[in-house]
């Protein structure tokens, strides 16, 4: 019996089809896909050396996605948060620009190599990893309340802080102590200085809040674009650093009995002028007066109170879990504010003489301007790790 022969033609076919799977990448090419989902935001620092290391670390792997998602965009930081739960991490504890997640790992990849990266993918090599960045709406839920929870515990005290010793520093203080001491002078009421100095508080705090309501709205549509969120972020960052220094430079001044040298104090010029307004104001009527005295005070004042004011108002506008809150953060820092006018006006309703409440506040205008130090120290590490 005769031997079949193979056609030379399936002969061929045959050794072509044996060539193909055996050459090299074709077991990668059917390999499950790793995803490698890369955290970025425009212009942010390090972001620029992260994206080439994720791109040459991935480059020839066949098998590796790259999935980009833009820290801009609230609902990727939503993400983040999502996978960082999942990993087991604390989100606020974690660099979010540039880093990246594979699967359940966590990489910072601005210190870290592309072998470094590499060798996190191939943790995955023929395993695959899904499309785990696709989280569900429970998921984005819970991303949502707990990063609004987490700014909140943290943000609500700041806030408060910034406005009771802002409300503490001598400039303020100074203005309301004459008020109460001239209405004294002119033999009025304990019951009346108590009115005159609810309302001089009312008359202070109405101006400022409408004064940080502009501000914070045009502080809102400058952070709304990323090139100018930065510098702003870390110009007033700079700004209230320097603030800090001469605060605690003033501190070391009044603890000497140098409070004349101090350097973030109103001008001799302008104190006149403040105490000029409250006399001519409180000529018109005391409680009409007391309210127009505090709104002519709060803008001679502004220079010196609006050094705290200002970094506040930056930081809460750009914050953007805060936004639909930060009218709210408004209103209680200028409460905050005007809680010492309120306290002097009650003591001295009470029964102490200003001249008690003056030297009282003397004493303590060291530790005043340590703690607006400490606040000015406060807002610039916020603003810098916020931008």
């Amino acid at each position: 019996m005769r031997t079949p022969r193979l056609c030379p033609t399936l002969l061929l076919a045959a050794m072509a089809l044996a060539a193909w799977a055996g050459r090299p990448g074709s077991a990668q090419d059917s390999a499950p896909t790793v995803y490698v989902v890369f955290f970025n935001s425009p212009g942010c620092e390090g972001c620029a050396a992260g994206e080439r290391t994720v791109n040459e670390a991935v480059k020839g792997l066949p098998y590796v996605k790259l999935v980009r998602l833009n820290t801009e965009d609230r609902r990727n930081l939503e993400v983040f948060q999502v996978l960082a739960d999942r990993a087991g991490l604390d989100p606020s504890g974690l660099l979010v620009s540039p880093s990246i997640f594979v699967d359940t790992d966590y990489l910072d990849v601005r210190n870290n190599s592309p072998a470094q990266v590499r060798r996190l993918v191939n943790k995955y090599r023929g395993i695959g990893t899904g499309r785990f960045w696709e989280i569900t709406d429970a998921e984005r839920a819970n991303a949502q309340t707990a990063n609004l929870e987490r700014f909140k515990r943290f943000s609500l005290p700041a806030v408060f802080l910034a406005g009771l010793v802002d409300g503490v520093n001598p400039c303020a203080f100074a203005t309301v102590l004459f008020l109460l001491s001239y209405l004294a002078w002119l033999g009025r009421s304990r019951w009346d200085i108590l009115l005159a100095g609810l309302f001089f508080a009312f008359g202070i705090f109405a101006p400022y809040y409408l004064i940080g309501a502009g501000l914070l709205h045009f502080s809102r549509e400058l952070t709304a674009l990323p090139v100018l969120r930065h510098w702003l972020f870390e110009i007033v960052a700079g700004a209230a650093a320097l603030l800090a220094i001469l605060s605690f430079l003033d501190a070391k001044k009044a603890s000497l009995g140098r409070t004349s040298q101090m350097i973030l104090k109103l001008p001799g010029g302008l104190q006149a002028r403040i105490h000029d307004t409250i006399k001519d104001s409180t000529r018109l009527g005391m409680i009409g007066g007391a309210l127009l005295a505090g709104v002519a005070c709060s803008l001679l004042e502004a220079a010196c109170t609006g050094q705290v004011y200002l970094p506040t108002l930056v930081y809460v506008a750009g914050v953007t879990t805060l936004r639909s809150k930060a009218f709210a953060y408004l209103l209680l820092y200028n409460l905050a504010f005007i809680l010492p006018i309120v306290a002097i006006s009650v003591l001295a309703y009470a029964g102490l003489s200003s001249k008690t409440l003056g030297k009282f506040v003397e004493k303590r205008v060291p530790a005043v301007k340590t703690a607006l130090g400490i606040v000015f120290l406060m807002l610039a590490a916020l603003l810098h790790f916020t931008a």
